[in-house]
């Protein structure tokens, strides 16, 4: 009888540990709802009914006159970046994807760093450069060529970082046995790139989108988009309802095409062993690809070497970098503050998002298209949802503070760490867990020594992509920043519209350095961390 009591009370204190690990699973999909969603989904609630006349409805949601050819505009410069970026991306990664022996291998990752790099450095740099040449090429440096140009380079290093995913992604041994039978050639079209093809797919989407809604480089180089009418109409109304349906066009192309890039990256595999060499004997390239490859390196190479150059040459001594990071100093706490503290709130929020991207369930369904979309807002709207949220749930502890640009930042980036980190699950070997539930002496002792170790790299990939979006977000800390309140980016956007100085050099050189740094000490944290635990959840 005694045994029987025991044996009860143990089954009852199992069920209620597992369902409060379910209450705390659920609670954390609300936060993450509340706080990435929430500024969106609060905006038609902004209670301003009368402030749309019922014959504005129309030409708000669809554009007419000169809003129709801005639309059409910022379509065809969209479409423009994401051909050029795939192409040259995929032509990049493929030489890449032979580095596979360390160091190399681990240094081929750190241009992902590259896609925290600031839109407006490279605007910076390359204007600088092109505007000091001569006749047609100097006349280039503003308009929509040079918009173009700009932000291929600037989303150039996440088409890389897609395809060579995908590349690296595919087994070896599929390659191996395909070139037995077939050249190198006819095994890239026929075999290679058709697996590749969901991760190609996906990145053109993205590039599309990223370009439809960004603003800030086409303003730089004096092109109107429609991007920047949801900016203006709410500047000269005040309400969210109205920069809601002024956005509304821009909402619908970039859900469309957010939807198919997530089905195409659910269809992904990620389940090779990465470390494998999928090239035993180096390929044989006709000469035509080896020199369109050999160009798409040099222009990779450019996307790096051209911000730097540029700035060093515009730094015309150390003393004067010093006092321009002296005088911004305030600005650099308060970003790096602002950095932390969203990257620090992504990985907390994120490990329940991804845990539900990574199943196969109903549940994976709903959550995909709800992640997806938030990155088909534009980043004005979402400074604008966020305003319109917090000045009415908590006026006097969020509105108006320090807080606002980082749940901005939480908003538009945290969809980005849960990709990474579900990507990152799907390679970890389940068995893995499922020993440690067996093992365990309390749930506490499993997270913290199997699942934490096994998770860290995604983690610390989650945290690092979110800390350096936020310290380059311009759109949404543009809006919703306090006032004396600012940072790097902030200043370093209302000075280029005065022309380009050294202290802003100095500032933008800073940012670069910060990034190629992290990006290096990135890539080698995760090296060591696979030779570490080279069986760390990996099949």
């Amino acid at each position: 009888m005694f045994e029987r009591v025991v044996n009860y009370r143990r089954l009852s204190w199992s069920k209620i540990r597992q369902h409060s690990a379910q209450l705390f699973h659920w609670l954390g999909l609300l936060l993450f709802l509340s706080l990435v969603s929430g500024p969106i989904l609060a905006i038609p609630f902004d209670g301003e009914p009368g402030s749309i006349a019922k014959g504005e409805i129309g030409p708000l949601i669809l554009p007419q006159g000169r809003r129709l050819q801005l639309l059409l505009r910022s379509l065809s410069l969209a479409g423009a970046v994401a051909i050029a970026g795939t192409v040259l991306g995929v032509a990049v990664a493929l030489l890449l994807w032979q580095w596979h022996e360390p160091p190399l291998s681990w240094l081929r990752w750190s241009i992902l760093a590259l896609i925290a790099l600031p839109p407006y450095i490279h605007a910076l740099t390359w204007s600088s450069l092109v505007s000091q040449s001569p006749g047609t090429l100097g006349a280039m440096a503003r308009g929509w060529t040079a918009s173009w140009w700009v932000q291929t380079m600037a989303l150039l290093p996440l088409a890389i970082g897609l395809a060579l995913i995908g590349f690296a992604s595919l087994d070896p041994d599929l390659i191996a046995a395909a070139r037995i039978y077939r050249n190198d050639t006819s095994c890239l079209a026929r075999i290679i790139l058709p697996l590749v093809a969901p991760y190609i797919l996906a990145s053109s989407g993205l590039l599309f989108v990223l370009s439809l809604l960004d603003y800030s480089v086409p303003t730089l180089f004096q092109t109107n988009v429609y991007a920047l009418e949801t900016f203006a109409e709410y500047s000269a109304t005040a309400s969210a309802s109205r920069a809601l349906m002024t956005a509304a066009p821009l909402l619908c192309i970039s859900l469309i095409t957010i939807s198919l890039a997530q089905s195409n990256l659910r269809r992904a595999n990620v389940k090779a062993n990465w470390r494998l060499s999928a090239w035993q004997v180096s390929p044989q390239w006709p000469a035509i690809l080896r020199m369109f490859l050999q160009a798409a390196w040099l222009i990779a190479a450019m996307q790096v070497t051209v911000p730097l150059l540029v700035l060093w040459e515009s730094i015309r001594s150390l003393p004067l970098l010093v006092d321009t990071l002296q005088a911004a100093s305030s600005e650099i706490v308060f970003t790096a503050l602002t950095s932390l503290l969203a990257g620090c709130a992504t990985t907390i929020l994120i490990l329940p998002v991804a845990r539900e991207l990574s199943g196969n369930g109903w549940s994976a369904a709903i959550w995909w298209p709800v992640v997806m979309a938030q990155l088909a807002i534009p980043p004005s709207l979402v400074g604008i949802g966020s305003i319109n949220l917090w000045r009415r749930i908590a006026p006097n502890i969020v509105y108006g503070r320090r807080l606002m640009p980082a749940l901005a930042s939480l908003s538009r980036f945290a969809p980005w760490g849960a990709l990474i980190l579900q990507a990152h699950i799907r390679r970890i070997d389940h068995r893995l867990l499922e020993a440690a539930e067996v093992l365990q002496t309390s749930r506490l002792q499993g997270f913290f020594q199997v699942r934490l170790p096994i998770l860290a790299p995604g983690l610390v990939a989650a945290f690092g992509l979110v800390a350096s979006f936020t310290s380059g977000e311009l759109a949404a800390s543009l809006i919703v920043a306090p006032p004396g309140q600012g940072t790097i980016a902030m200043r370093v956007y209302n000075y280029l519209h005065y022309g380009a100085s050294d202290a802003v050099a100095g500032l933008c050189l800073a940012l670069v350095l910060l990034t190629l740094i992290g990006g290096a000490l990135a890539a080698l944290f995760l090296g060591w961390w696979s030779r570490l635990y080279p069986q760390r959840g990996q099949p």
